[in-house]
């Protein structure tokens, strides 16, 4: 497991330092995984960030997983919002279909993003 720690002082610099760090231990995984997901909190923060888009090609529309609902695409990887997540557990997972392949702790002692 990595942990990232959210060290900033304002809400816009907090998501920078986050994408940041997080794109660098995707790079690191990069061929091993083909989806994020993480709980809806941490998706909603993502989504502020410029890597993040909604391609509707690459939603899957016939994927019938209750438990993860596509929200769109993060740095070209589809980021799911795993429902069975709790808001308090502030983990992203980076996956190869299923299997969780690296866990991402972020940490937030000031709660500027969660």
């Amino acid at each position: 497991m990595e942990t990232i720690k959210i060290t900033k002082t304002n809400h816009r610099e907090s998501i920078k330092y986050l994408t940041s760090e997080l794109t660098k231990i995707i790079d690191k995984n990069k061929i091993l995984i083909n989806n994020i997901s993480t709980n809806g909190n941490l998706a909603s923060v993502l989504q502020d960030d410029l890597l993040y888009s909604i391609d509707f090609e690459k939603i899957d529309k016939n994927d019938r997983k209750s438990y993860l609902c596509q929200v769109g695409v993060f740095y070209n990887l589809p980021l799911n919002v795993d429902t069975l997540q709790s808001w308090t557990i502030n983990e992203i997972h980076l996956k190869k279909d299923e299997e969780i392949i690296q866990t991402v702790e972020i940490e937030d002692k000031n709660d500027f993003l969660i």
